[in-house]
């Protein structure tokens, strides 16, 4: 974990996870096997199973990414999106 990192309470983080300096993962989230660069925020509710995001990505409430999603610095995800790579 970075430095000021704020984890909600319900968070899962499961299996080797990495969370970037001022990461914030708001509450309910499952993280698995993934790696979070800097300043990433994840929404309530979210799932992420062995996904890269790079650098102040957002994820919305709710949203599903899938093993091997790799999304670029400063992407963002609407709420309740799913995204597969298969």
């Amino acid at each position: 974990l970075g430095d000021a990192v704020r984890i909600g309470p319900g968070v899962r983080l499961v299996g080797p996870t990495c969370l970037g300096s001022g990461c914030v993962v708001e509450e309910g989230v499952k993280i698995g096997g993934s790696v979070l660069w800097d300043g990433v925020h994840i929404g309530p509710q979210a799932s992420l199973q062995g996904v890269v995001l790079g650098r102040d990505v957002r994820v919305g409430e709710g949203a599903v990414l899938t093993e091997g999603v790799v999304l670029g610095s400063g992407a963002s995800v609407a709420p309740g999106v799913r995204i597969d790579v298969s």
